[in-house]
């Protein structure tokens, strides 16, 4: 059985945080049970995020839209460290 809108949705949310704090692992529930990911890079979590995004909109009716998601560990690429 596939993913209800809501857990997608919940997916989404608990890998940005993950991302936007550094981290590779992602935890959620899902039909009540905790499920834990562990993203090899932050290339793999940006591509998971992509999936969950284009999933969420195909349920939402797809229109079209497309919603981008940015983080940052708080260091412009500029800043010297």
């Amino acid at each position: 059985m596939a993913e209800s809108l809501a857990e997608l949705q919940d997916q989404l949310i608990a890998l940005n945080k993950s991302r936007g704090s550094g981290v590779r692992s992602v935890s959620y529930m899902a039909r009540g049970v905790t499920r834990t990911v562990e993203y090899r890079s932050d290339t793999e979590m940006r591509e998971a995020q992509n999936d969950l995004q284009r999933r969420i909109a195909a349920r939402q009716g797809g229109g079209g839209r497309t919603i981008k998601i940015s983080s940052s560990k708080g260091l412009n690429h500029g800043d010297e460290l």
